[in-house]
């Protein structure tokens, strides 16, 4: 390079004096030996001569790489969550959040994002195969694996946490990169399979595979056709492109006539439908998908209608409820209120209830409603955490009460 640059040489401080601080092992890009004003290393002591060498280049190492050129630029990757200043050259647009984290933390606090808890029977060996990046098809829809709880190896029985609907292209970066299917050979045994789009008001991508191969895909109304060998399996998906801001979509798949799949949707959704296929026969798949002018989303919901008691003078108190493992109300006096919850959601209390003495020394937190449950030990202070409940359909728009107390008494109450 042209030209002659200061060393660049990282410090770390402690406090706004500047005092140098203590750090633990970092890692960093390594972008060669960069040329720089002559330094000088020197051996030898106070009392013992020693040779001096000059230097005019010196290892660069620094957060971010170079693509091109001698310095960082904005395509350049970065080892930070949050990137700095650059020492040389100019600061990379992404770095470890925008590219690795951004899209899942953006899909969990999206409103129209659902939970659900499902009850599953997966075979001991694909549940040694399973992974958390796993995507799971439940009932027409795609849901991201997000847990597998309770799973007994004698009979496969579990729960599972899915979170839907998947961040956008997961199904295209899931198809594996198989070798494409040979065409069938001459006299074998293969089928024709012919495919058809249609669009009503909103865009839509329709792709057939084979094997996982693509076959065609029709972001458009359009059609085609292809021979497909025998024990060969064909899928078609329809997911919708720009989901309107209201109203619902329908899509439709259709194998030889008859009715495989239909859906109406209020949030993005992939659907998908597959067949063998058999010799010397004839396929035929219809995908449409029309947007709805009017409709809303049917209620998934209820309301949590809460109150909490404070009685007996307990020195301290204190009441959380959770709604799937996450306190969203905290109290530690008398009160009470509302909070949204939705089907599948698991809904428990923590309450504590202490320092009882005299003639009330004897500490009851409790808990009815949809949870009846008590925590007292005949002590002067006692926690309860409560059994679990699960929001199911039939709470759908109904209101559940959940009154939690802390009493101080003579006894157990």
């Amino acid at each position: 390079m042209s030209q002659i640059i200061p060393i660049y040489i990282p410090t770390f401080i402690s406090d706004q004096n500047y005092n140098p601080t203590r750090v633990l092992p970092h890692l960093y890009f390594y972008n060669g030996l960069i040329d720089c004003e002559t330094y000088y290393i020197e051996s030898g002591s106070l009392t013992t001569a020693g040779v001096t060498y000059a230097q005019n280049k010196f290892p660069y190492f620094d957060n971010y790489n170079v693509v091109s050129g001698s310095f960082p630029t904005v395509d350049s990757d970065s080892l930070l969550f949050n990137n700095e200043a650059a020492s040389y050259g100019q600061i990379p647009t992404e770095n470890l959040y925008t590219q690795y984290w951004e899209t899942y933390v953006s899909l969990l606090y999206n409103p129209k994002t659902r939970l659900l808890t499902a009850e599953a029977i997966i075979p001991l060996a694909d549940y040694f195969k399973m992974e958390l990046n796993d995507v799971v098809n439940f009932r027409g829809n795609y849901y991201h694996l997000r847990a597998i709880n309770d799973y007994s190896l004698k009979t496969g029985e579990c729960t599972l946490q899915l979170l839907g609907p998947i961040i956008s292209d997961t199904l295209s970066d899931l198809q594996p990169e198989p070798t494409p299917p040979a065409p069938p050979a001459t006299g074998s045994a293969s089928s024709s399979v012919s495919w058809s789009f249609t669009e009503t008001r909103q865009d839509g991508t329709f792709t057939v595979f084979d094997n996982a191969v693509t076959l065609a895909t029709l972001t458009a109304n359009g059609t085609g056709n292809a021979q497909v060998s025998q024990s060969h399996y064909v899928t078609a998906s329809l997911v919708p492109v720009g989901f309107p801001a209201s109203g619902s979509v329908t899509m439709s798949l259709f194998v030889n006539g008859g009715t495989t799949l239909s859906q109406t949707v209020y949030t993005n959704t992939t659907i998908s439908a597959s067949f063998l296929v058999a010799s010397g026969s004839a396929y035929g798949i219809t995908g449409s998908i029309e947007f709805n002018d009017s409709g809303s989303a049917p209620a998934t919901g209820s309301t949590l209608a809460w109150t909490y008691s404070v009685t007996g003078g307990p020195t301290s108190n204190g009441m959380g409820i959770k709604v799937n493992s996450v306190t969203v109300v905290s109290r530690n006096s008398t009160s009470s209120g509302t909070y949204p919850v939705n089907v599948g959601d698991v809904i428990n209390v923590v309450i504590s209830c202490n320092g009882c003495s005299g003639g009330s020394g004897v500490a009851n937190p409790s808990c009815t409603g949809i949870i009846v449950d008590d925590g007292c030990t005949g002590s002067g202070s006692a926690t309860l955490t409560s059994t679990n409940y699960t929001v199911v359909s039939g709470d759908i728009g109904n209101t559940l009460s959940l009154d939690c107390f802390a009493t101080c008494a003579g006894a157990c109450l």
